[in-house]
């Protein structure tokens, strides 16, 4: 009969730690800007995105705007003649940088959109209107919702 008991209070006690350290780190929004750096991209591509551009995912909700887009010529490495390493612009393909922003779901401090966790480093598709680029995230910045 202790023995029951005992398992019992056991349960219960871990049942409210849970409860308890959930509430704490729960989902919350905040806004959320990423910088997205995706290299050898087509000018097409490159050129696309446009200030205040909607991405929509498949259900075709917002779920980031477009801040700024900007490109430059992808720069590729070689070795010159005498073998020292030399880096040169290709005229067809462009490093592009995309600097999108949402308010986001958040879990565990890190935000959660389209069923991806948005992490420096960590890599993300866009897909506009018109475009889709595949990139990784290189800065990211947190603030909390003004309301």
């Amino acid at each position: 009969m202790w023995f029951i008991a005992l398992v019992l209070v056991a349960v219960l006690v871990l049942a409210a730690w849970y409860l308890h350290s959930g509430t704490n780190r729960g989902l919350t929004a905040k806004t959320a800007v990423a910088v997205v750096r995706a290299d050898d991209v087509a000018y097409e591509v490159a050129s696309a995105p446009k200030p205040g551009d909607l991405l929509l995912d498949r259900y075709n909700k917002p779920y980031f705007e477009v801040v700024t887009a900007t490109y430059m010529p992808f720069m590729y490495r070689t070795q010159n003649e005498h073998g020292n390493v030399v880096y040169s612009p290709d005229p067809q393909r462009y490093t592009m940088f995309v600097t999108v922003k949402t308010i986001a779901p958040f879990y565990d401090d890190v935000p959660v959109m389209a069923k991806q966790r948005i992490v420096v480093g960590r890599s993300l598709t866009l897909e506009g209107p018109n475009w889709a680029v595949y990139g990784r995230v290189t800065q990211l910045t947190i603030t909390p919702v003004e309301k």
